[in-house]
């Protein structure tokens, strides 16, 4: 990585969430599944934004899909319709190995975005995301709060927990051929019908 040649994303969705010191419980309400993917990713001449959420059955109730381009040339963005995803999984877990996912233009055209996943990290591991253990966004830990952790993902205490969690990983991706980078967050947990998984404990065959 040089100053000159290096791409990177910033998440700035964070706003005022349910995180934090936690509110009273409610009703309890049991865990079917979720389905989750953020995709923002970095091409030499545009760069592509998705977000897709679908509950256990496969109804999505989250749809976002646009192609930038950079403001000096004026265009303005492009959305890209309904996205349709085939991801491939390692068997016996659900660490994507490859995305394929098909995007349409407003004309019609359609093209396919390719996505290999090169190294993930699991937000529940250290990152205060979710389920982790150890801290939990928002929670007020002081003026000038630092602290540092050290994770073996080899210990089965951690890989398992991972294995429940939304994963960001750095992606090598095609589009239009051009080859970009960038990461493809996804989770699939619980009940999934369209990736086949029928409950918590299902894994790729």
């Amino acid at each position: 990585m040089t100053p000159e040649r290096f791409t990177a994303t910033r998440d700035r969705s964070w706003g005022i969430r349910p995180v934090g010191e936690p509110e009273p419980a409610g009703q309890p309400r049991g865990f079917g599944g979720m389905w989750w993917c953020w995709i923002p990713l970095r091409f030499e001449t545009f760069a592509l934004h998705l977000i897709l959420e679908e509950d256990p059955v496969g109804l999505r109730n989250t749809n976002f899909a646009v192609r930038l381009w950079p403001a000096a040339t004026g265009r303005p963005v492009e959305q890209l319709g309904w996205p349709l995803p085939e991801i491939r999984y390692e068997s016996g877990t659900r660490r994507p190995t490859h995305a394929t996912i098909e995007l349409t233009g407003r004309d019609g055209t359609s093209s396919t975005l390719e996505i290999d996943p090169v190294l993930g990290i699991p937000l529940n591991v250290g990152c205060g995301y979710g389920a982790d253990p150890d801290w939990t966004h928002g929670v007020w830990k002081g003026e000038a709060w630092v602290e540092g952790s050290v994770y073996d993902h080899q210990d089965p205490a951690v890989s398992g927990r991972g294995a429940f969690s939304i994963t960001d990983h750095l992606a090598r991706a095609t589009f239009d051929g051009e080859v970009g980078w960038g990461i493809f967050e996804h989770g699939s947990i619980g009940r999934h019908d369209p990736s086949g998984f029928a409950d918590l404990g299902s894994v790729a065959p």
